[in-house]
């Protein structure tokens, strides 16, 4: 009994010292003077220093947008010949492939029978003013050969306009309809899938891909909370896992305006030089953004505490005297973070040893 007596009165001394070292007023935390605690904290000034916040996001790469042409036949028929070779420059309007079909032949012909139309039409025309110029020919006659001349270079132009939409070479037309493909744009031949005596239709996958990569965008997924620390132009750099982290510098070339419900994010285009080819369209990289230097409060990380509800610092109000703050903050660095709300400077803010006025 005495000994349970004397264990009984040790631990009610023990809670009375704690009691005492420890005392809340209000809301206000009061450090005993004589308490260890004292020595074990560390109080600095709130300032704000410069800072740059970093954040990093995975994009893929993608060719630019009028950089990249797929390109099929406009209509069944059957591929006759390759003009080019894989991995090949071509030029804007060079010939890829030749094919063979009905309704080609039919357009062959028509295209052509426009452009003796007009070569007859434009003899006709040189004839009667010539005569003309002698008085042998009336104004109206010449009204009507004008217009006949009119008529006929409106159709030739509909025909060659025709030809461009359906990406047909005007030059290589043969008899028999065949005709060519040509290349829509300046690159190199990225996909060929062209066999001599093939049947395809019109609505088959592309026989051709030709590619302009000396520039290309990585397209990046950024989330809501970061949507307005970026514009266009800043400076971003890439990573690449399969280049043994080897890092490229690119710039921000466009900021989605639409959020993406499910995500929370908008799409980046991040625009890089690539003249060395080490950025291929569908390749992962790591984006890393660089927000402006600013003006902000950073603390150690060891002054953040957190609560149940919420991230809270110590600030101190009097000597011995603390009050909780609440405050938001984000990863500056390994041993950082940024006081993105909750402080003021000059706010006297615990930064070590936090956790003793916690217990």
């Amino acid at each position: 009994m005495l000994s349970g007596m004397m264990l009984a009165a040790c631990g009610g001394n023990s809670s009375s010292v704690q009691e005492q070292e420890l005392s809340m007023h209000g809301d206000t935390l009061v450090v005993a003077s004589e308490s260890p605690i004292i020595k074990q904290i560390t109080i600095d000034k709130a300032t704000f220093s410069p800072y740059q916040s970093t954040f990093t996001t995975v994009g893929t790469v993608r060719a630019k947008a009028g950089m990249i042409a797929e390109i099929s036949l406009p209509m069944d028929g059957r591929t006759t010949r390759s003009f080019v070779q894989l991995g090949q420059q071509v030029s804007a309007g060079q010939a890829l492939f030749a094919f063979q079909a009905s309704e080609a032949a039919d357009m062959a012909k028509a295209y052509q029978q426009a452009q003796a139309s007009m070569n007859l039409a434009k003899k006709n025309l040189e004839r009667k003013q010539a005569l003309k110029a002698n008085g042998l020919v009336s104004d109206r006659e010449m009204e009507e050969v004008q217009h006949e001349t009119e008529l006929a270079q409106s159709e030739l132009l509909q025909w060659e306009q025709t030809m461009k939409v359906m990406n047909m070479n005007q030059s290589s037309l043969k008899n028999g309809g065949q005709m060519s493909i040509s290349s829509p744009i300046a690159g190199e031949v990225v996909q060929l899938e062209v066999t001599p005596g093939q049947f395809v239709k019109a609505d088959a996958p592309a026989l051709a891909t030709v590619a302009n990569l000396k520039q290309v965008w990585i397209s990046a997924k950024l989330k809501e909370y970061y949507v307005n620390a970026v514009q266009p132009q800043d400076e971003v750099t890439i990573t690449l896992n399969s280049q043994n982290e080897q890092k490229i510098n690119g710039k921000i070339h466009y900021v989605g305006q639409i959020l993406d419900p499910e995500t929370r994010s908008v799409e980046v285009l991040v625009e890089c030089e690539n003249d060395k080819r080490l950025l291929k369209p569908g390749m992962f990289a790591h984006v890393e953004f660089t927000t402006p230097s600013t003006q902000a409060i950073l603390l150690p990380s060891t002054a953040v505490m957190q609560g149940e509800q919420f991230a809270f610092v110590y600030v101190q109000v009097g000597k011995n005297r603390f009050i909780r703050r609440k405050v938001e903050v984000e990863t500056a660095s390994d041993n950082q973070v940024h006081v993105t709300s909750g402080l003021n400077e000059g706010d006297q803010v615990v930064t070590q040893g936090a956790i003793y006025l916690s217990e």
